[in-house]
């Protein structure tokens, strides 16, 4: 009984949350503010966004986008992360890229060779990038501090 009583609370306080949080600035927030900022920098370069958080059997793709011109097609993963005054020299001397693990790499490979394999796209049209954002608090607010995009950061 005990147990069932904590995994109703559980329930219950992850809820609250989830309401809570993206008003607070958590992860998820700043990972949509990112993938935000990341679809801005990709348009003004002439970009074309296909899709966002696109999900398939393989895992999930924070954006897939065309080149200009649309000779290649790229599954993007993108990397944000929040740099705060108080925070430890270590957290903020961190890259976002050091995020990217081997998991994660296998994972985009899959994704990225699914979409290919099921959208016909030839193999060698396919790549994945990396787009790592940074921010920084400003009155409160988290605002784009850097932004580094990395072409053909994971070789299929």
């Amino acid at each position: 009984r005990r147990g069932v009583e904590i995994t109703l609370r559980d329930t219950w306080l992850v809820r609250l949350k989830r309401w809570l949080m993206p008003r607070l600035g958590n992860s998820d927030h700043i990972g949509r503010l990112g993938e935000d900022a990341a679809c801005r920098m990709l348009r003004e370069k002439g970009w074309t966004i296909r899709h966002r958080n696109a999900r398939t059997p393989k895992g999930e793709a924070d954006i897939i986008a065309d080149t200009p011109g649309g000779a290649e097609h790229a599954v993007i993963e993108v990397k944000s992360r929040v740099r705060r005054m108080d925070a430890p020299a270590r957290s903020n001397a961190t890259s976002p890229l050091a995020a990217i693990t081997q998991e994660k790499r296998d994972r985009l490979r899959g994704v990225a060779m699914h979409l290919q394999r099921a959208n016909a796209w030839p193999r060698t049209g396919v790549r994945i990038d990396v787009i790592a954002i940074e921010f920084e608090v400003v009155a409160g607010r988290p605002q784009v501090k850097s932004v580094e995009h990395v072409e053909r950061a994971i070789a299929l």
